[in-house]
């Protein structure tokens, strides 16, 4: 029975230890900043986005690391400033400050953008080309969808939505 406990506490140790060595860079983001995380919230320049995996916050000695981790399993490392962390940090915190104030406003403006007409096949001409009319067209998406969540959420509050779950398994 005791020998039973030294092999149950060397086999957990290290994986304690490993666990624990990692830093996390904001809650949102956890231990692990996943290369379209890295994207969003345009974190850590001079880290490439090409062929990026994830990457690793860890407290080295005095100062903390970033190990990228690309495919094929190469990985690199830089020394991170204090100020990089906290600018990271910052910029997490503001990019979610945008979309939650995005998300109270009430107006309907991104829908009426983004619609188009039955029988036109162009974009209103208020949206930019290219990569701004997709995120325009996306965060429209977004909201409509917001909007239509609201809706039933109401709906089912007001007794009109049965709260009826349906699986069909073919």
């Amino acid at each position: 029975m005791f020998f039973r406990r030294i092999i149950l506490f060397f086999l957990l140790c290290p994986l304690t230890a490993i666990a624990q060595s990692l830093y996390p860079l904001h809650p949102v983001i956890g231990d692990t900043l996943e290369v379209i995380e890295k994207r969003d919230y345009s974190l850590f320049p001079k880290v490439s986005n090409k062929a990026l995996n994830y990457c690793l916050i860890y407290p080295d000695s005095n100062q903390l690391k970033l190990k990228a981790v690309y495919e094929g399993d190469s990985t690199a490392t830089f020394d991170l400033e204090h100020s990089e962390i906290v600018e990271a940090q910052q910029i997490i915190e503001k990019v979610n400050e945008y979309y939650r104030s995005k998300d109270k406003a009430t107006d309907d403006y991104s829908r009426s953008v983004v619609m188009k007409k039955e029988s036109s096949t162009a974009t209103s001409p208020l949206l930019q080309q290219g990569e701004m009319n997709k995120k325009a067209q996306k965060d429209a998406r977004m909201q409509l969808r917001i909007e239509a969540d609201r809706q039933r959420i109401k709906d089912h509050e007001r007794g009109l939505r049965p709260n009826n779950l349906h699986i069909e398994f073919k």
